[in-house]
This record gives C-alpha cells, sequence and structure tokens, in this order.
C-alpha cells in the first residue's frame, strides 16, 4: 500500500475532512490545513485526554462537523481525531474513507480505507493506544487478513508499535502497515 498523494499535494477542504472524519484536534488542522479563519463556524470542545492509555493527560481542543459528536466522551473523541491522522497521513481522500472509530468493536474496524485496494472490500483500519490486550490485537489481525487481505494500525507508541509488529509476525501475518501518529 502507498499513499495516493503526498500530503503536500492532497486537495485539503476542512469541510470534507470534519463531514468524514467527524473531528479533528486543534493541532491537526494546523499541521494539515490552511483554515485559520474558516475554523472559527465550527463547534469546539476542550477536553483533557491522554495520547496513550498510560500516558499524561493534555489539554485538548477538539473541532467538529455538529454539536453531536462533540457530546462524545475523551477517549471517543481521540479515537476519531487519530483515525483522521491516519487518513491525513496515508494520502487518503475523504469520500474513500468510512470512519467508525468512536464505536468499540472487536469484529469491526475503526474506518475502511475504500479503494485502498481495487481487488478487495476495502482496507481496515485499526487504531490502537493501549487498550487493547495482546489477544484482541491478533484476533483483529487474524481476522482482518482472513476476510479482508491487507489491513492498516495506527498507534501513538512505538512500544505498541513494536508490540503489534511482533504479533503480526509470530501470527504470520501478511500485507499489513503498521504507522507511529502524531496526538494532538
Amino acid at each position: 500500500m502507498t499513499r495516493l498523494v503526498s500530503p503536500e499535494q492532497a486537495p485539503r477542504s476542512l469541510d470534507d475532512a470534519l463531514r468524514v472524519d467527524r473531528v479533528l484536534t486543534e493541532s491537526q488542522i494546523a499541521r494539515h490545513f490552511a483554515a485559520a479563519e474558516e475554523v472559527k463556524q465550527y463547534p469546539q470542545r476542550v477536553v483533557h485526554v491522554s495520547a496513550t492509555k498510560r500516558g499524561p493527560e493534555i489539554r485538548v481542543r477538539f473541532y467538529a462537523h455538529d454539536d453531536a459528536t462533540l457530546r462524545l466522551d475523551a477517549a471517543a473523541l481521540r479515537h476519531l481525531a487519530l483515525a483522521a491522522e491516519l487518513r491525513l497521513e496515508l494520502g487518503v481522500p475523504p469520500e474513500e474513507w468510512q470512519s467508525a472509530a468512536d464505536v468499540a468493536s472487536l469484529d469491526k474496524p475503526d474506518a475502511m480505507w475504500i479503494g485502498g485496494n481495487a481487488a478487495s472490500n476495502g482496507i481496515p483500519v485499526e487504531i490502537d493506544v493501549g487498550t487493547y490486550s495482546r489477544e484482541r490485537i491478533l484476533h483483529k489481525l487474524l481476522r482482518y487478513q482472513q476476510h479482508y487481505g491487507s489491513q492498516v494500525w495506527g498507534t501513538t507508541s512505538s512500544s505498541r508499535m513494536s508490540m503489534i509488529h511482533d504479533l503480526a509476525d509470530s501470527a504470520d501475518i501478511i500485507n499489513y502497515r503498521l504507522i507511529l501518529l502524531r496526538f494532538p
């Protein structure tokens, strides 16, 4: 799997991003968009949340396309923002992305990259910040390989990245990609 376009070349519409990703942090908007004035029109909420399960809490300003999204708990907002960061890092256009990162599920991915692989029904995308057990990660790795053929994982911790890599290798998981994500 390769980046569709470089982040510098990717067209940037904050409205399109918020519509598909549902939430972005103030830092993400500064990193990925030239929208200093445009952002003022969107609802916002400041919460304290950590980048990892055991990390220190930091103050993060989230922007959303709608008020209802901002009523989600801090962990759900973080998960949505991390799924958005992964999409932006991959250079995936909003129309090729479906996010469900606010709904925890053993068998469903946090997002689907539709069109990322024409030979499949899409590529499952998973975010892990240290809350998944080794068994749950292995279950997801095996399930996604069986049903989709490829998968993308994002995490905010290099130690989690190493652990996921080791689990994937020990289970002979092929065609997966791990990405270390910035948060916020």
